[in-house]
């Protein structure tokens, strides 16, 4: 079964791979344009324009991509930041750019100049509404079967069963009072030690309370992530842990875990706020 760090590594991969293809086609598009304008009195006119207006919705596509393989690949911090503020810029261009064309296209085919930009306006705001839809849905994988597993129940076993007790006492007196004594101390060893008791008793309480927890996240839509994933998060948390290493231990991105551990504060301090 592939774990959630594996997906990660994996997906790094493929987001590193993508953004040296991106860093080598816009290299050659930027060539062949400083090319194409030394020439540009022996290119056919129209060529030119088809070149200069595909490149911008191919670049804002391409760009967008990588933003949401970075995200799957656990990517934050300042520079991510400034990338994707520089994607908001490419769409900025190329929505410009589009609009101009489209409405320019539209008064070609018989549309009045109050009323052609009405069909740049649709088909560019089709292009907006999947450009924060891929933006939000980039970090939430595909719902998987959840499984809670639960911890097998430890038995003690006896150290010696009455039977065995009954047929060792018989063999005589002379080992009597060595195997009384031996019996006294098994029984002594076999007893648990209060305080590991109060301890056992109250990280299996915590876990089942981030067992309760995580599936009700789960159920709200906080996150999709796997309920041991959740659980995970929760408990490095509550352990002291940074959202940064929960999320490290746990193989998720920051604002995942970001949003987990947020969210499951909420929900406690509305538990504690007073019923008036």
């Amino acid at each position: 079964m592939t774990t959630q760090a594996e997906i990660t590594q994996r997906s790094h991969h493929r987001a590193v791979r993508f953004f040296w293809c991106l860093l080598i086609g816009a290299t050659t598009v930027s060539l062949i344009g400083n090319v194409a304008r030394a020439v540009l009195p022996y290119l056919p006119p129209v060529a030119v324009q088809i070149g200069a207006a595909a490149v911008p919705p191919v670049v804002l596509l391409a760009a967008l991509h990588g933003i949401a393989l970075a995200v799957r690949a656990g990517a934050s911090g300042r520079i991510y930041c400034v990338a994707v503020g520089a994607v908001a810029v490419i769409g900025l261009g190329a929505f410009a750019m589009s609009f101009l064309a489209l409405t320019s296209l539209a008064q070609a085919i018989g549309y009045s100049s109050t009323t052609a930009w009405i069909f740049p306006a649709i088909i560019d705001t089709a292009v907006a509404v999947g450009t924060l839809m891929l933006v939000a849905l980039g970090d939430k994988p595909a719902r998987r079967t959840r499984t809670v597993t639960t911890p097998a129940t430890t038995h003690i076993p006896t150290s010696r069963s009455l039977g065995e007790v009954a047929a060792q006492g018989a063999k005589g007196h002379v080992n009597g009072p060595a195997m009384a004594m031996g019996r006294v101390a098994t029984s002594a060893s076999a007893q648990p030690d209060p305080a590991q008791t109060v301890r056992d008793s109250a990280q299996t309480d915590a876990t089942e309370v981030d067992a309760e927890l995580a599936s009700e996240l789960i159920a709200s839509g906080v996150t999709t992530q796997p309920v041991e994933t959740v659980i995970a998060v929760l408990a490095e948390s509550r352990d002291g842990a940074s959202i940064n290493a929960a999320a490290k231990a746990s193989g998720i991105n920051y604002r995942t875990a970001q949003r987990i551990v947020q969210a499951a504060g909420e929900h406690r301090q509305r538990q504690l706020a007073p019923v008036g």
